[in-house]
């Protein structure tokens, strides 16, 4: 058996000063902000079970101090006179918290092939996020630590090391990530009025319910070639890189319409090919020259990535209200539809603005030298 313990201890002083009542009562008076001592235990434990079985967990807490344009930012002070909310940092802000759990088994299937099936379950503590406070005349905004968030599933993994010129590595997961904001910011609306924060978790911008991962090498080293004509075809190598990922989740109307359920529909699954092609040739003694092609997006699939934040436009299947321009009265409705990454909209701009898909088929050509 073996056994792993750490302990990581962070001491941190943001050196300023905090409004001692609350922000509504008119009470201007200060205090200095206390300094923050954070300890992160981390233990790792690998017992094994047979000559080619280990069973392994681990469990650790780690934390992440707010950035400095968190904690003091003063960005425009003087739209207050505009009817616009002022962004305030925080110099009283908690580290954001993660505690992490791990479980796992692996084991050798043959001496070159080895499988591993992990269970893994992340909870995210004081997020950061924004709140509104003040006067209903002159709000202004502060970031503060309250939200969460949740990732659990599980990852299973196929390696098999160089062998008869072949070596690969599979990397499947199945989970699940939610949370009550994904970004600091989303709490703030249409031209940044306060929306209603979530009180519940919603499935995070980063939950992908499926991810596939796979690597899989072909290499003919020095010597080891076949026979042409009476040359040996050697070294030389074919790399094939394999990413599938579900479709992300994205909110339909999110500027339009406050009210709608976050991060309720998903994008199409994207796929891409990519391959390595590489030849060496021996030059003089140990000077080498590779030539390699590179193939991006083998296949030239057009993967939709994200939509524009239009209100209109932000649709993978919906319908939506069309307005009078004169009256603003609704008049009908119209139907937006995004399908495996080829949107069929009305061919406007917003419909197919390139930075929503993903880069097509890219072919580079190299050369180098190796000593």
């Amino acid at each position: 058996m073996i056994i792993n313990v750490g302990l990581r201890f962070d001491h941190f002083d943001p050196g300023s000063e905090v409004f001692k009542a609350s922000l509504t009562q008119g009470d201007q008076s200060k205090k200095p902000v206390k300094d923050k001592n954070y300890l992160s235990p981390r233990l790792g434990i690998s017992h094994p079970i047979t000559d080619r079985s280990t069973l392994y967990f681990f469990y650790g807490r780690f934390v992440q101090i707010p950035t400095l344009s968190e904690l003091y930012r003063r960005q425009n002070r003087f739209r207050v006179f505009q009817n616009q909310l002022n962004t305030f940092g925080n110099p009283d802000l908690k580290a954001e918290e993660t505690i992490s759990y791990e479980v796992g088994f692996d084991h050798q299937l043959t001496d070159d092939l080895k499988i591993g099936v992990t269970g893994f379950f992340k909870e995210n503590r004081n997020q950061i996020n924004l709140a509104t406070f003040g006067p209903e005349a002159a709000p202004f905004r502060m970031l503060v630590n309250r939200d969460f968030g949740r990732d659990r599933g599980f990852e299973i993994e196929l390696i098999k090391r160089y062998s008869h010129y072949f070596s690969a590595n599979i990397n499947y997961t199945l989970s699940w990530a939610d949370t009550r904001s994904s970004t600091f910011d989303r709490g703030i609306g249409a031209q940044g009025v306060a929306s209603f924060p979530n009180v519940r978790e919603v499935p995070a911008d980063w939950d992908q319910r499926h991810t596939l991962n796979a690597n899989i090498s072909f290499e003919v080293p020095a010597g080891r070639g076949i026979k042409l004509f009476g040359t040996t075809i050697d070294r030389m190598g074919l790399n094939t890189f394999i990413r599938y990922g579900s479709g992300l989740p994205f909110t339909v109307n999110e500027d339009a319409d406050p009210f709608a359920t976050e991060n309720a529909e998903r994008l199409p699954y994207f796929l891409t090919v990519d391959l390595r092609f590489r030849k060496d040739f021996r030059l003089y003694r140990g000077l080498l020259a590779s030539f390699y092609v590179d193939v991006n997006n083998l296949f030239n699939r057009r993967n939709l990535l994200a939509l524009v934040n239009d209100a209109e436009h932000s649709c993978v299947e919906c319908t939506l209200p069309v307005f009078d321009p004169q009256t603003g009265a609704q008049v009908g409705t119209v139907t937006k539809t995004f399908k495996h990454g080829n949107p069929a909209g009305d061919g406007t701009p917003v419909d197919l603005n390139p930075e929503q898909f993903g880069a097509p088929r890219q072919i580079l050509f190299g050369l180098g030298m190796r000593f």
